[in-house]
């Protein structure tokens, strides 16, 4: 079953995945910096970030397959 989105929903996934991985990005940095508590506090939200990218990216792989 193929699914078809509106472009403006494509694009919009697509920034939101690339917002998502640049947080990813600034966490792990942050999570290095940090011990204990904070790191491991960090790393939980690292994991709910992953998750959430892994569920914009299904909404943004047409733009990414696309183009």
């Amino acid at each position: 079953m193929t699914r078809f989105m509106q472009p403006d929903l494509e694009d919009a996934a697509f920034v939101q995945a690339r917002l998502l991985d640049h947080f990813i990005a600034l966490a792990r940095d942050a999570a290095e910096q940090e011990g204990g508590f904070t790191r491991e506090s960090i790393r939980d939200l690292i994991e709910a970030l992953r998750e959430e990218r892994r569920t914009v990216g299904q909404l943004a792989r047409p733009r990414l397959i696309g183009h």
